[in-house]
């Protein structure tokens, strides 16, 4: 494609065009470029005489920048000062203007690939985590669980696992309050797994809504935390993606799943500076999300809601749901500011984040009281919360919803 600055411009007559391709072209170094190139670059209507000229060796031959110098200094000789000086001025604005549109290109050229650059980058780096998984041993795959339409469904809440950390508080007398660590959080899993598959069956469910309200790992808020993490912020991403997809994995043999995630503030990228929020949007449960859809993407049974979101918002049974981390300490003014902003209804407002369940009321809702529900953590007593003298035992909940009622039940699992 022909470089527009070779050419002659609208109102520009042949001295000032000629006087241009002086600058551009000892710019650009003609003397590396072959003859048939150059001519190709700066041929038009108006200047094959001087092209002519330029390429016979009585004016300089090949060498057109050393001809159009020639050029210049004959002006010299047959112009007047002031017609010099007038030509130079020129000369010295057309090469200002040549100058600045340069860099805008320059400065459009350096954005165009620093964009280019990033998105190669997320792309490679999301391709190899993909490949890397796909290349995984795959789960053994519960056979496809057809289900008609229900009439009751549940709903169980998960939240603050903390994975990675490790931690042991000691009473008076040195005996163990509590203990925390990755096996114990297996443990707890398992234990959990396992009283929701007897509600399952007790209740003969067919369908289960899972919501994970995040701080999945223990992240680094502050470098303090350093101390009390077992393993490295990498690599508890990995164990826990692996460990919630296998987990996911063995409940679908019991009951279709709906599985939510959205995103904690233990679970956010603190690079930089870490403070809370300067980079909301580096969260590890994107790669956590991630890493799961794609480990359980052959399990018909189990349908993950990546939605790449920092918070859940879904109907069971025509009950409008909003799930969240919950970091707000009063869940009322939260939900009247997710409904205000959002212009969405909102009959249930679920989060976790206290380590402690407490349920309170807000209005009407479509099936009676709209509630704000506190859910319990995995990780129960840690030594923060002993900090903020606060306790309360690790469990989940699971809430049963039947069609035309909204809530109907709720189950708390205790886990320690």
């Amino acid at each position: 494609m022909r470089d527009e600055r070779y050419s002659i411009k609208q109102g520009e007559d042949n001295i000032e065009y000629e006087l241009r391709l002086v600058e551009i072209l000892k710019n650009e170094r003609p003397d590396d470029l072959e003859w048939d190139d150059i001519k190709e670059l700066i041929s038009y209507e108006g200047n094959k005489d001087s092209l002519r000229k330029a390429n016979d060796s009585e004016y300089g031959g090949y060498n057109v920048g050393k001809y159009y110098k020639n050029k210049i200094e004959n002006m010299a000789i047959n112009n007047s000062n002031e017609d010099i000086d007038k030509i130079l001025n020129e000369l010295q604005l057309k090469k200002m203007e040549l100058s600045k549109e340069r860099k805008k290109q320059q400065t459009i050229n350096v954005e165009y690939n620093r964009m280019l650059r990033e998105q190669a980058r997320d792309e490679l780096w999301w391709e190899n985590v993909e490949k890397v998984i796909i290349e995984m041993k795959p789960f053994e795959v519960p056979l496809l669980r057809k289900i008609e339409k229900l009439k009751k469904e549940s709903l169980l809440t998960i939240s603050d696992m903390h994975y990675g950390r490790e931690c042991l508080i000691k009473g008076l007398d040195g005996e163990i309050i509590s203990e925390y660590n990755n096996e114990i959080f297996k443990e707890r899993m398992w234990d959990l797994l396992d009283q929701t598959v007897d509600k399952i069956n007790e209740k003969q469910l067919k369908h289960l809504n899972i919501f994970n309200l995040s701080d999945c790992i223990d992240g680094i808020l502050r470098v303090s935390q350093l101390r009390s993490l077992q393993t490295g912020v990498v690599d508890s991403v990995l164990e826990f993606s692996e460990f919630m997809a296998t987990w996911l994995n063995r409940l679908s043999e019991f009951v279709n799943i709906d599985y939510f995630q959205c995103w904690g503030n233990h679970d956010e990228l603190r690079l930089l500076t870490g403070k809370k929020g300067d980079f909301a949007n580096e969260n590890v449960n994107k790669l956590i999300m991630k890493f799961i859809e794609l480990r359980v993407e052959n399990n018909k049974n189990i349908t993950i809601h990546n939605d790449d979101l920092p918070f859940i918002y879904t109907d069971i049974l025509g009950v409008k749901i909003f799930g969240y981390h919950g970091e707000d300490k009063n869940l009322i003014d939260s939900i009247k500011w997710f409904r205000r902003i959002y212009r969405k209804p909102i009959d249930l407002i679920y989060g976790g984040h206290l380590h402690s369940q407490s349920l309170v009321t807000e209005g009407i809702g479509e099936f009676g009281d709209a509630q704000c529900i506190r859910v319990s953590s995995i990780c129960g007593i840690d030594d923060f919360s002993m900090t903020l003298h606060k306790s309360a035992r690790a469990g989940a909940s699971m809430f049963t919803f039947e069609e035309s009622k909204g809530k109907t039940g709720q189950e708390d699992f205790w886990l320690n």
